[in-house]
């Protein structure tokens, strides 16, 4: 898909996981995408507050999480799975849902929406 495209294009090639968020409008319009800080290797520095402050700084309805998984697998963690869950949580308190969590290698991608995870 293009959404796919265009985050491989910003994030998969990048030696460090990246976590990435795409901040849309009623419409599902764009209004702006952000790399929200990278981590180690192994886990993305994800902080739910920070997400938030975010989504509603750019008066998001919704957003589209990503990030990249350099090691080449595109299955998510145990901790993935738990971040995605606390992130979805704390914006529904301030009524912004989360859309899709994506994970990215260079050439497979995981939506957590497809596998029924949001």
């Amino acid at each position: 898909s293009t959404l796919v495209e265009m985050l491989r294009a910003s994030i998969a090639h990048k030696p460090n996981e990246v976590l990435f968020a795409i901040f849309l409008n009623a419409k599902n319009e764009v209004l702006t995408t952000k790399e929200l800080g990278e981590g180690t290797v192994s886990q993305t520095s994800a902080f739910p507050r920070k997400i938030v402050e975010e989504a509603l700084k750019q008066k998001a309805t919704s957003i589209i999480l990503a990030h990249n998984h350099p090691g080449g697998i595109a299955e998510p963690s145990e901790h993935d799975e738990s971040i995605t869950a606390e992130i979805k949580n704390a914006l529904a308190l301030v009524d912004i849902s989360l859309q899709d969590h994506i994970i990215l290698t260079t050439n497979e991608y995981y939506s957590f929406k497809r596998n029924n995870l949001i």
